[in-house]
């Protein structure tokens, strides 16, 4: 039996006009049990991408986040050749007779589920002090984390890159390993975050930043964001508090 999904999208931004002629790629994910055919092309920034399947696929997120990747991949080709600065997103997804139709939002549902414990809700109150020094690292922390939901396979290095901006404001040394280390117990003991918090996601941010792909489910992309987003959440409360956070109020994460 064939199963067959539609996956569509856009290029942006919507001024461009991007085209790029059919073409089958084959697919071997063994890690997700995930092995198809692909048909990709692109019409006047439109994104068409047609999956044809020998097995019914249910995780439709490690799904798209797949497709993103090499959609993206073609693109960012197109970009390196022109000096061209473009974004994509893929926007649907269908099976045979719309079974299932699924239109995937902006939000990360687990985080945006969590949106209501953040530290601090007002956007102004957070924006009236980026003119404190400090505050630079908090801003390259946000530029990771809206990068790591742009690009789905990179999320963990995007994340602990994050995480690294945050480790960076408690660095008084000049970058040596024994400076790092000593700002990552500073971190630790600031924020109240234990090492094993730290190290779920730099064991998927370790191997592509060495330059050797590391494949991630979109399970485990979640827990990596989950993460990352409790650390900028402490992070955000000590800068707001400007003192160590107390155990009591906020214990470890771990």
């Amino acid at each position: 039996m064939v199963f067959k999904y539609i996956l569509t999208g856009k290029v942006l931004p919507e001024r461009v006009n991007f085209q790029l002629s059919s073409r089958t790629i084959v697919i071997d994910v063994p890690e997700f049990d995930f092995n198809f055919g692909l048909i990709l092309s692109i019409a006047k920034s439109q994104i068409m991408v047609q999956i044809i399947s020998e097995n019914q696929v249910q995780d439709y997120e490690t799904l798209r986040n797949i497709v993103v990747d090499v959609v993206r991949l073609h693109v960012d080709i197109d970009g390196y050749i022109q000096g061209h600065g473009y974004d994509i997103e893929i926007t649907s997804i269908a099976g045979e007779n719309n079974i299932p139709h699924i239109i995937f939002g902006i939000q990360i549902d687990e985080i945006e589920k969590d949106s209501v414990n953040r530290p601090i809700q007002n956007i102004d109150e957070i924006v009236s002090k980026f003119g404190k020094p400090e505050y630079n690292f908090l801003r390259l922390s946000l530029i990771d984390l809206q990068l790591s939901i742009k690009f789905p396979k990179d999320t963990g290095v995007f994340c602990y890159r994050a995480i690294e901006s945050i480790m960076q404001y408690f660095n008084e040394g000049d970058n040596t390993r024994k400076s790092r280390k000593q700002a990552w117990m500073k971190f630790d003991s600031n924020l109240n975050v234990s090492r094993e918090w730290v190290d779920f996601v730099r064991k998927f941010a370790l191997d592509p930043r060495h330059g050797r792909p590391k494949s991630i489910s979109g399970s485990e992309r979640i827990e990596v964001m989950k993460h990352t987003w409790k650390i900028v959440d402490r992070f955000i409360l000590y800068l707001d508090k400007n003192e160590s956070l107390d155990n009591n109020e906020f214990p470890e994460l771990k």
